[in-house]
């Protein structure tokens, strides 16, 4: 289902056209279900093991140890031969072996990752695998869940999307009865239960990933061997050919010594072994990064980021911690520390706001004393402030925080 076509359906239009309810599906409807449209993942294309080691003997450095092969072969310097068949398959092999642990690896750390959603399935909230929802699917979301898969909001409370991994804004969404929740975002504050119309590939994120993995451009480590190899043979055409004249003109050697000498100089001239030492420390790498708990899908990947210079984003793209953080205060008519006294005691820690939680942090850094909640009313969207009854030695009072014109419109200044 498309997401703008969701997005103009109505709560109950969407149901029924899912086929599905507030009770959720059947155990068995699921089942049907997960069968036409598969796992809620991304799918991800992995090559033939048997064609993955064959695409080890080609390329660059392959390409020359073949013609080195078959020149050894017609001069039949079996030896050569037989010495640069057996280079051709250890590099082939060490490769495939290190890439494949490499593999492994990445998939145990996939497992340890996977995540777990609450859906009502046959009218009861079950725990499930977050790979196993699928359209229809009514789940629950609360405060530190991964939307699963692209939601409709039913009953919202006061919840709150971070959606910087898809639209690189850093602070959280208010999402209210009839939103979308969109898949890969972050619940940072709030309940609510939604209802899945699209997963897996079929998601924004999915799609997004889709056309990202479509990219086949060189790697920087391709251009770099592919370099050093066109420049290699360039210069043993050189060498050689001066070798031949000489050799022929002057020195009057026989043709067929002169050619196993030559023969000699362009194997000494390739890197047999450049292929597999660029395999194996990538690998290294990656098994060092897995252990960090850092996902890396192509062990190219690596060397493509280590050797990179200029990283370019749009306007709304955030390279920070994506946390928020107080700078400077500016008062009127007061102090800095009455300000942030205040702005605290209108904060709540176990809200988990960021806006909260970089007051506090704050006012904890100051040594800013505060006073005790009676009570507290946190943020609402309608209101844009939050409320808290506040005692300390003088008694009871009320502080705001919240947007500066709603603030003052509800305190106007004396004229």
């Amino acid at each position: 289902m498309d997401i703008n076509d969701a997005k103009s359906m109505a709560t109950d239009e969407l149901m029924s056209m899912l086929k599905s309810s507030h009770e959720g599906l059947s155990e068995q409807e699921a089942q049907i279900r997960l069968a036409e449209n598969g796992y809620n993942e991304l799918k991800e294309k992995k090559p033939n093991p048997a064609l993955k080691f064959l695409k080890r003997f080609y390329g660059p450095v392959p390409l020359l140890l073949w013609i080195v092969i078959l020149i050894s072969y017609f001069l039949h310097n079996f030896r050569n031969l037989y010495i640069v068949l057996a280079l051709l398959i250890f590099n082939a092999l060490a490769g495939f072996a290190e890439e494949y642990k490499a593999d492994k690896s990445i998939d145990l750390l996939k497992q340890k990752l996977s995540t777990y959603s609450r859906a009502r399935r046959s009218g009861a909230w079950v725990k499930i695998s977050s790979r196993l929802i699928v359209p229809g699917d009514v789940l629950r979301l609360r405060i530190g869940d991964i939307v699963p898969a692209d939601c409709k909001v039913i009953e919202s409370e006061s919840l709150e999307a971070d959606e910087s991994p898809i639209t690189g804004e850093s602070l959280p969404v208010s999402k209210n009865n009839g939103d979308l929740a969109y898949s890969g975002s972050v619940i940072k504050r709030g309940e609510a239960t939604v209802m899945v119309f699209a997963t897996g590939t079929n998601t924004l994120y999915g799609k997004t990933a889709e056309i990202v993995a479509s990219a086949s451009p060189v790697s920087h480590l391709e251009g770099v061997v592919l370099n050093i190899t066109k420049y290699l043979i360039l210069a043993d055409i050189v060498i050689i050919s001066i070798m031949f004249i000489y050799g022929i003109s002057s020195l009057r050697i026989d043709l067929g010594d002169l050619l196993s000498l030559m023969l000699v100089i362009f194997i000494a001239s390739v890197p047999v072994a450049l292929p597999a030492a660029f395999t194996v420390s990538m690998a290294l790498g990656t098994e060092k990064l897995v252990k960090k708990n850092v996902l890396v899908t192509k062990l190219s990947s690596i060397e493509e980021t280590s050797t990179m210079n200029i990283l370019c984003f749009d306007k709304t793209g955030t390279l920070t911690t994506n946390k928020i953080t107080v700078k400077k205060i500016r008062p009127f008519n007061t102090g800095e520390d009455e300000v942030l006294r205040y702005a605290a005691e209108a904060s709540r820690r176990s809200d988990n706001d960021p806006i909260d939680n970089a007051i506090l942090d704050f006012a904890s850094s100051r040594a800013v004393k505060t006073g005790r909640q009676l009570r507290f009313s946190p943020f609402d969207p309608s209101t844009k402030r939050t409320e808290a009854e506040v005692i300390d030695e003088a008694g009871n009072y009320l502080v705001m925080k919240g947007a500066a014109k709603i603030i003052s419109g509800l305190f106007p200044l004396d004229k």
